[in-house]
């Protein structure tokens, strides 16, 4: 192997053996000599004499006095010494003078440079700076080298072994031109990797580039050869791409740089190994990558060794060229004029007071930001208009009204840094009177929203009730804002915004017709909207740009006309019409000519994918990646204060490099100084930069972060503790970091359930959960995580209802976890879970047993304070209830209301889902219905009015309209009902109570039947039914379907009837729900009184009768009397007479009900 053949490590090591061999033993004479003492002090005398003898010329000519000459001698001879001693110290090179230490290692080359020719010395490599690992998308070429003929003569096979060498150094040259790196290049097998020296934007179509040339020039050199019966090669070829570990390390070969990237030379080997000779295997990862970018076609699929899923494995057919995409951030609107237009048109209509809105849906690159970048451009420089800004973020898709609070506290209120808290109050306080909004109801809930810590309690008004308020009030200030100035409003990535923030947009859209109002939204495809059903909203779908209109963008960032129309026409093709991919690309071309000079030819391949465009200007950022790094771990937007608080680097140094971000527009900056904060231009950089960092390094920059939020707000007071929960969540998975943050995820939780946001608690609950799963499973884990479920169950109730699935599989767990967590009150809610659950899911027998269990638990366990015995007491007065047990029901739900005191027992509902003394009130009010007292019926029905009232919980308050309503429906009260009716709908819609919903629609179905609408009545009714089952729920479906039945059997539909019936008595013995039963034999006799059946019908009367007798269900009794003895005086009176003279005193007193009033009509008539 010539020396030019040799391979690069093998040179660096000749270069360095000779300078090794240069090194001079260590001593005193040596070190005199290595800094030159010794010759300074030669070189000094010899000057020095000739300095001596010219003077002695000059001072004889001019006859000078000779003390002059001598006095010269004695200056320069006694100067000698500290001469010698300076040389001990300094060196002076070509490169300059040095401590003799730092001259060292140019020294040495300097020494050894007499021994290298030119060639060599042109091959010591450049020092190498070491840089942080991080995670880089890699890709990799194997390439076998063989002969044809593999059991050739012994002549090819020293012929291969003598072009070999020749062979590798091309491929070498190859790989390198593309700035690749080739490694184990001494062998028939060499690997390449190309994203690992440098980072690219196209480093896979880079590889792929380099391995066609490698084919390009077998083909060239098995010609040559074959001319002279030489021997012919082939290759083996496959490409493959995957994330690894580089660190750029001083004293390692580049191929040492790469770590953790097993996976990818594993499949690598396998695709070449599978490859047939002189063609190229593709991974499906690298055709992915390219797609659309090269023509290839699947050959087949191969069987990783261990691995469950075929690959597929792809040929590159022909390279195009396309490119990159990236947002146009320009004034420049191309390809966007009929969008651009409308918005104009909507701007100049909001003015005239015809309020607009926009909506902006798009895929991240397609440019909604070039939209608003421009509209928001226009509007700026006019007079006498107003700007609003809702930013929505990924981080804070769970923090209530995050995008509103931050409108009030940047631009309405405009809090300052400097502010204290104090003079906060005092600006609220002024904007709450400037608005005509009472201080003392609407300062703690805003205050609330803003994370401000107010000493003012929000009282007289029910947490559900406070988001209501609250949306209202914000809705009432933003409309005053833009009353009398024209007003821009944009909302930017609003599929991050949490639900609240959401439903706060549906009022202002719905208010914004009649303002002179333009609102702006933006969002990408998956978030789904029924705002466009409004005739003031316009949908804006922003699609890809043309290839005419690509190219045009592309010459507008390339001001200066630098890039050939070559390297345009490619980006231009392989754009595929996406602004980003077009915008980055160019971006990094200019960089790259920059850098080279305008003059030098770029030899880049088009970029393909937008992950490798912004991980190569990630890679070339230097110092201020770090900074960059630190901010996509804060968010979207992050301040400069939280920044400063995460580095050691100085306030100069942070505005440097921000900066530095800020021209290379990766960043925008909002404010000046102290209190600025930046905003990444894409969310796509911010997500560039967070995968680009090493999970260790990642972790450790989420722990700092969570820290700082921790010192800022000092633990006392702490807004959106969702955040500091999530930073803590990916911070290293230490015990106390865990901990950490199922203690923030539960905060979160608990402030989200108080403002009755319960899809946000569900899911801060589920995040806790998440993090629970990492802790090592013990008693300490268990306690944990009873603590989680118990928190979860309130939100679950609400949401999905006392039957949801989720709620027995909560309870269940929670009790399996009770059984190594002593724990009595996490156990009690477990059991109150699991008990709720069976009663509504129809399993009255089970709830009961569950209830007694409660019982035997708090008995067991002292219970001084019955802070809990009024649930038990509440549980079993209900499954008492539903069993038919009237008699005990009553009792238990007596002693609930007597053991229930408000301060104690007054937070109930925020944590089982409903208030204790409200739900006795409710089941005694139908408990003594049932018995037919109907003096205790007006009573409770009184208290009840009192309670809906007063009680602000929405989930207690549903139950209080509900039972009052279905109250009213069984004693023909339809009045009531009317009334009813339209409340329970509209709270069940505010607060999504879908449960209520479905029983405010059965409820009117019943309504329309009493009217005379049966068919429509009765369809109503049913789908109730199905929808109330759907959900699990089987309480009250038995009286459901009678109350079905009797619609059917008054619209004529018999045997529609008959079925009905059918399945209520099949429910009743299946679910032993009996409160009811009297009730469905009396609907029973009607159907056989319907159908000419009169004993069958006399016979169900009578058994009816009997049950509620049995039963002490009077109320149901003296119906079945008063529709027997009105069907008997149609035929015969006798038997009228005696079925009245043999009923029960009970039954012959009722009073206050209809039947109740027959009964003592006939009475009267017969006895």
């Amino acid at each position: 192997m010539s020396k030019s053949e040799e391979p690069q490590s093998d040179k660096d090591t000749t270069v360095s053996n000779k300078i090794d061999a240069k090194k001079k033993p260590s001593g005193l004479y040596f070190e005199a000599k290595r800094r030159r003492v010794l010759s300074t002090a030669v070189a000094y005398i010899i000057s020095s004499w000739i300095v001596i003898e010219v003077a002695n010329v000059i001072l004889t000519a001019f006859e000078a006095p000779a003390w002059i000459l001598q006095a010269l001698i004695i200056t320069v001879y006694a100067a000698s010494p500290v001469v010698m001693l300076m040389a001990w110290f300094f060196d002076i090179t070509r490169a300059g003078i040095f401590l003799t230490k730092d001259a060292e290692p140019i020294q040495q080359i300097e020494k050894t440079e007499h021994l290298l020719d030119e060639k060599e010395r042109e091959e010591v490599p450049e020092p190498l700076q070491t840089s942080d690992p991080e995670r880089r998308m890699i890709t990799v070429v194997q390439c076998a080298i063989s002969p044809i003929d593999a059991h050739g003569t012994e002549d090819h096979q020293e012929q291969f072994r003598r072009v070999l060498p020749d062979i590798v150094a091309e491929f070498t040259n190859i790989v390198e031109k593309y700035e690749g790196y080739l490694a184990a290049n001494d062998t028939e097998l060499v690997t390449a990797y190309f994203g690992v020296r440098v980072a690219h934007e196209d480093d896979a179509l880079r590889a792929v580039v380099a391995s066609q040339e490698m084919m390009k020039y077998l083909k060239v050199f098995n010609k040559s050869h074959a001319e002279n019966n030489g021997i012919q090669i082939q290759l083996n070829l496959a490409l493959h791409c995957g994330f690894g570990i580089v660190e750029e390390l001083a004293d390692k070969t580049v191929n040492k740089w790469v770590s953790n990237i097993g996976s990818v030379l594993k499949l690598v080997s396998t695709l070449q190994l599978g490859s047939a000779a002189n063609e190229t295997n593709l991974s499906h990862d690298v055709f992915q990558m390219l797609k659309g970018k090269l023509e290839c076609k699947m050959v087949q699929t191969i069987q990783m060794p261990g691995g469950s899923e075929p690959i597929q494995v792809y040929r590159p057919e022909e390279i195009g060229i396309q490119g990159s995409k990236l947002t146009l951030n320009s004034h420049l609107m191309i390809g966007r004029e009929r969008e651009m237009d409308l918005l104009d048109e909507s701007w100049l209509m909001a003015k005239e007071g015809n309020g607009q809105v926009v909506l902006l849906r798009g895929d991240a690159g397609n440019g909604k930001s070039t939209l608003v970048n421009a509209i928001s451009s226009k509007i700026a420089i006019e007079e006498n208009v107003r700007t609003l800004i809702l930013q929505c973020s990924s981080y804070h898709n769970n923090s209530t009204l995050y995008p509103v609070a931050n409108l009030f506290s940047h631009s309405i209120l405009q809090f300052d840094e400097a502010d204290e808290h104090d003079k906060k109050i005092e600006k609220l306080r002024e904007l709450l009177i400037a608005n005509e909004l009472s201080t003392h109801q609407y300062l703690p809930l805003i205050a609330q929203m803003l994370s401000i810590e107010c000493e003012q309690e929000i009282i007289g008004v029910e947490p559900g009730k406070q988001k209501q308020l609250l949306l209202q009030a914000l809705l009432q200030i933003i409309i005053k804002e833009v009353a009398t100035t024209p007003t821009y409003i944009l909302v930017e990535d609003v599929h991050w915004a949490d639900s609240t923030s959401v439903e706060f947009l549906d009022l202002l859209l719905a208010q914004s017709p009649t303002e002179s109002l333009l609102v702006l939204i933006t969002f990408r495809p998956q978030f789904k909207t029924a705002w466009t059903d409004y005739s003031h909203v316009s949908l804006l779908n922003i699609k890809r740009l043309t290839a005419a209109q690509a190219n045009q963008l592309a010459l507008s960032i390339d001001s200066t006309g630098i890039i050939n129309d070559d390297v345009r026409e490619a980006i231009v093709a392989k754009s595929d019409g996406v602004p980003l991919f077009i915008e980055e690309y160019t971006k990094s071309v200019l960089q790259a000519l920059e850098s080279k000079g305008p003059d030098d030819k770029v030899s880049l391949v088009i970029p393909n994918t937008l992950q490798e465009s912004l991980s190569a200007r990630l890679h070339h950022l230097g110092a201020a990646k770090q900074l960059l790094n630190l901010g996509s771990i804060i968010g979207r937007e992050f301040s400069y204060t939280l920044l400063k608080a995460n580095t050691d680097l100085t306030s100069e140094q942070i505005h440097e490099h921000l900066g530095e971000l800020v021209k290379l527009e990766l960043i925008s900056c909002r404010g000046s100084g102290e209190t600025s904060s930046y905003l990444f231009k894409h969310a796509l950089l911010q997500e560039a930069a967070y995968v680009s960092m090493l999970k260790s390094t990642r972790e450790s920059y989420h722990l700092c972060v969570a820290h700082s939020l921790e010192s800022i707000f000092s633990g006392l007071w702490t807004p959106h503790p969702e955040v500091v929960a999530l930073h803590y969540s990916n911070a290293p998975g230490t015990s106390e970091n865990q901990h950490k943050a199922i203690h923030y995820w539960l905060k979160a939780a608990a402030v989200a359930r108080r403002a009755s946001a319960d899809q946000e608690s569900h899911q801060l609950c589920t995040n806790a959960l998440q993090v629970l799963s990492k802790l090592p499973e013990n008693g300490e884990r268990n306690k944990l995580e009873l603590d989680i479920q118990t928190q979860k169950i309130p939100s679950i109730i609400a949401l999905f209802g006392y039957s949801s699935d989720e709620i027995a599989e909560v309870g269940q767990r929670a009790l399996t976890l009770c059984e190594s967590v002593t724990d009595v009150a996490s156990r009690f809610l477990a059991l109150f879970s699991v008990c709720t659950y069976y009663m509504v899911n129809g399993q009255h027998e089970k709830s009961h047993k569950t209830a007694l269990d409660m019982q035997t638990l708090i008995n067991d366990n002292a219970d001084p304070v019955c802070n809990m015995q009024v649930e038990v007491e509440m549980l079993l007065g209900l499954s008492n209830f539903y069993l038919g047990r009237l008699g005990e029901a009553e009792k238990n739900l007596l002693r609930c209301r007597e053991t229930y005191e408000p301060n104690l027992h007054g937070d109930h509902a925020f944590i089982y889902g409903q208030d204790p003394n409200v739900m006795a009130q409710v089941f005694l009010l139908w408990t003594y219905y049932l018995v037919g007292n109907q003096a205790a019926v007006e009573e409770y029905t009184e208290a009840l009015s009192l309670s809906n009232t007063q009680f602000k919980h929405p989930q207690t308050r549903g139950f209080c309209l509900a039972m009052k309503a279905w109250q009213a429906v069984f004693a023909d009260d339809f009045v009531t009902v009317a009334k009813l009716s339209p409340e329970l709908r509209c709270l069940a819609e505010e607060y999504g109570l879908l449960a209520f919903q479905i029983q405010s629609n059965a409820i009117d179905g019943l309504i329309l039947c009493n009217s005379g609408e049966l068919e429509m009545g009765t369809k109503q009714v049913e789908q109730s039914i199905v929808a109330w089952q759907s959900i699990g729920s089987q309480a009250y479906v038995p009286c459901w379907l009678t109350l079905l039945a009797q619609a059917c059997v008054k619209s004529g539909q018999l045997e529609k009837a008959k079925t009905v019936l059918d399945q209520a008595f099949k429910l009743v013995e299946d679910t032993n729900e009996r409160w009811a039963e009297s009730e469905l034999y009396r609907c029973k006799a009607k159907l056989c009184a319907a159908s000419g059946q009169a004993k069958d019908a006399i016979k169900y009367w009578c058994e009816s009768i009997h049950l509620a007798e049995t039963r002490g269900m009077f109320g149901w009794g003296i119906k079945s009397l008063a529709d027997l003895v009105e069907f008997q005086a149609l035929t015969d009176k006798s038997a009228a007479r005696e079925t009245i003279e043999q009923a029960t005193q009970e039954l012959r007193d009722g009073d206050g009900t209809i039947a109740a009033g027959k009964v003592h009509k006939f009475s009267e008539e017969f006895v």
